[in-house]
């Protein structure tokens, strides 16, 4: 049997969609306050014949990263376990909860699959839990993390979980890691990477010279479902499609809702101006601000990442960006605008 962590969101339910595909028997966890309007119509946009039958494949169970008991529950009998939960903010008020949750959390999960005997780990990390790369060159698998003021909360927590899947590997557990650069695909605008479109969709009016990788969340799904399948152990992996600018990515969402392109470029000073502006605002009205110290940085750094040891490890033929983004649009007017969610 295998067990998907986090199965709810955006890279849980694709590893839970192509699971279904497989003879395999499947558990996945959630909250108890845990919706499953995402999946549900996730699995009917890619499957709209027979989506309720792959449903119900699915062996739901409650689990909470911080409950060690729930998890013992929830590995035994299990032998693959797929980590996607994680908690995703780059808001100062989410910062310990996030850390909490990401390190110990993780910390527990892995515990309890020794304890039941799990044969391999397939742990979701994320470019982030990297280190930077020297003279403008990718980062790959083997840049060195450095603490640093400029690492974000996230960074640290996606770090820390890594440390702890490290960990129960060195006590005999098979691990495998991957690190996703910045996921697009069909997913929830509200709680996940997705939520660029929406920024897009609502009439976003500014772009940085900034740039990142990015991979479709598919991609994502299949590489770690492949490695988990394979004897590869102790090894980590960039899951990256192309390295691209902000403004590229911008401008193919907005084409690809056929809105206006942003005109307004945003250079360093304005972007450290605005987060500070905007946390003010948000002392006064009690609402987080749009637009974070992390997330206005983030926006800034010009990074690339090598997608070159996962070619060389399995077959895989990454799915195009600009097709990322029209899928992922072609769900969104499905979803949110046809059904008028918000």
């Amino acid at each position: 049997m295998k067990l998907v962590t986090g199965g709810t969101g955006l890279i849980g339910a694709h590893i839970l969609f192509d699971l279904c595909q497989k003879d395999v028997s499947i558990r996945a966890t959630k909250r108890t306050s845990s919706s499953f309007q995402f999946i549900n119509s996730l699995f009917e946009f890619y499957s709209p014949d027979n989506y309720e039958m792959l449903l119900e494949k699915i062996q739901w169970i409650d689990a909470d990263l911080n409950d060690i008991d729930s998890l013992i529950e929830a590995t035994k009998g299990i032998e693959h376990v797929y980590h996607a939960a994680a908690i995703v903010s780059h808001q100062s008020k989410d910062a310990n909860t996030m850390i909490r949750s990401n390190i110990t959390g993780t910390a527990n999960l892995v515990n309890a699959c020794k304890e039941n005997g799990i044969k391999k780990i397939g742990h979701v990390s994320s470019v982030a839990a990297l280190g930077m790369s020297k003279n403008g060159a990718a980062v790959t698998e083997h840049s060195q993390w450095k603490i640093s003021k400029k690492n974000s909360a996230y960074a640290i927590s996606k770090h820390g979980g890594e440390r702890e899947a490290w960990r129960i590997h060195e006590e005999g557990v098979d691990v495998v890691i991957v690190n996703p650069s910045l996921v697009t695909g069909p997913g929830d605008w509200n709680n996940s990477s997705t939520s660029i479109f929406k920024l897009v969709y609502n009439g976003l009016k500014y772009y940085t010279n900034g740039s990142t990788g990015f991979v479709d969340v598919r991609d994502v799904s299949k590489s770690i479902i492949q490695l988990v399948e394979s004897d590869v152990s102790g090894e980590r992996f960039i899951i990256s499609s192309q390295n691209l600018r902000w403004k590229e990515v911008f401008e193919l969402i907005s084409d690809a809702f056929g809105l206006p392109h942003p005109r307004i470029h945003v250079t360093k000073f304005k972007a450290e101006m605005a987060w500070r502006l905007l946390l003010v605002i948000s002392w006064f009205t009690g609402k987080p601000s749009k637009v974070t110290k992390e997330s206005a940085r983030a926006s800034l750094r010009q990074r690339d990442f090598s997608n070159q040891k996962i070619r060389e490890y399995i077959n895989i033929d990454f799915i195009d960006i600009k097709t990322s983004i029209a899928d992922t649009t072609a769900f969104i007017q499905d979803f949110y605008v046809k059904n008028r969610r918000k």
